[in-house]
């Protein structure tokens, strides 16, 4: 209740006393249209008829029907201006807003019936409704269904993928609730497979467990996760490592990151032949047969320092060996493991991760932490085995 303005003398009353109730634009256009929800209104009718008509289904048909609708109908018109304002899909700030509205927009859709195009068919009609207070939204229209149709096509697979694995893992499952959710963590960090489609997968297999239970347990599963992965960066790691300080852990993570480098500039076919980090520098060996150029070298001290840059958190997932190696994570050459492997991947899962190896830790835990570095020199170790030497850029 606003019923008061404060003045340097005190409180007077307000001449016109008012009711904040929390209304807003859409909540007030409900009523004055006289309709029963918000997407009702001209707000939001228009995606929704456009839903009804590709799906061949009715707003009201049933509970699920009507969320799964409102879900598309509301990200549709987030998604649609977060693009129109220049932003791509990807692992970082806006554009991982964008990534998980529209991935979701793919998993409700499929709810629907509607197995592609989804984001896509929901653009033009976004920018028709809204082009009167928006007139340059019809323009960008052909452009922002590119970025969308890229992006739903990258996770569809991404789908294809982790349905084909979530149909081996449950063939024949009759665990706990919390065996499944465990599953479901590791179907995620591994190929991105969403948690709630492995509880659907599970349920027509005949598991009767509902989505807050699953939810509960899946949540419970992620804490114990985080608090491992705090714990296992407090261990000590002598494999290379000098000592435990806070710098020699920071090039332990720049290692990854210059594997990965090393890898994009040079080919997959390089592999770690063996690193030795201190406070001061770390030392990274590997498989190449010529001395690195001043190109090649400027080209792999941007990747690492656009990594840097991009603020990726750094985690961990215990996997069997064959699981892991399965992820495609990289691991040291002629270097023994046990049956259960520790596998770090920096990025937001194990689908995106720029980076993935097999590796005891610890590490830190976001890329944030690290700071822009550069290879201040190189030598030839045997034949085929280069050196390279990195330290903080001065």
């Amino acid at each position: 209740f606003m019923q008061y303005s404060k003045t340097n003398d005190g409180w007077t009353e307000l001449p016109q006393k008012n009711v904040d109730f929390g209304g807003g634009l859409e909540r007030i256009a409900m009523v004055v249209q006289g309709k029963q929800d918000i997407f009702e209104t001209d707000s939001f009718w228009p995606i929704i008829e456009k839903l009804q008509n590709i799906s061949g289904k009715d707003y009201y048909e049933s509970d699920e029907i009507t969320q799964a609708m409102r879900i598309l109908a509301d990200h549709a018109r987030s998604s649609v201006f977060i693009a129109m304002d220049g932003v791509s899909p990807s692992n970082k700030d806006q554009g991982y807003a964008l990534r998980r509205f529209l991935r979701r927009m793919v998993r409700y859709a499929r709810k629907l019936g509607i197995k592609q195009g989804a984001t896509v068919d929901v653009v033009s009609v976004t920018a028709e409704m809204l082009s009167w207070l928006y007139p340059d939204l019809k323009s960008e229209v052909t452009r922002i269904e590119k970025v969308f149709k890229e992006e739903e096509e990258k996770f569809t697979k991404t789908l294809e993928r982790g349905q084909k694995e979530s149909a081996k893992r449950l063939n024949g499952f009759a665990g706990s609730v919390e065996e499944l959710s465990s599953v479901a963590f590791d179907l995620y960090q591994s190929v991105g497979y969403p948690p709630e489609m492995v509880l659907e997968d599970a349920q027509d297999n005949g598991m009767e467990i509902n989505l807050s239970t699953f939810g509960k347990v899946y949540r419970e599963h992620i804490a114990k996760h985080q608090e491992e992965s705090r714990a296992g960066a407090e261990q000590k790691f002598t494999g290379g490592l000098a000592d435990h300080s806070d710098q020699v852990v920071k090039y332990h993570t720049t290692t990854h990151l210059l594997n990965a480098a090393l890898r994009e500039v040079l080919g997959d076919q390089i592999m770690q032949r063996g690193s030795n980090i201190t406070g001061d520098r770390l030392r990274f060996d590997f498989n190449y047969e010529a001395a690195l150029t001043d190109d090649e070298i400027s080209r792999i001290e941007t990747i690492v320092n656009q990594y840097i840059d991009q603020d990726l958190p750094v985690e961990f997932v215990m996997l069997s060996k064959d699981e892991a190696g399965k992820t495609g994570a990289v691991h040291a050459f002629n270097e023994k493991y046990g049956d259960t492997v520790k596998v770090y991947y920096i990025g937001d899962s194990m689908e995106t991760a720029i980076s993935k190896e097999f590796c005891g830790g610890p590490h830190v835990g976001n890329t944030f932490e690290l700071e822009p570095v550069e290879i201040y020199k190189q030598q030839s170790v045997s034949k085929g085995v280069r050196r390279v030497y990195v330290h903080v850029r001065e």
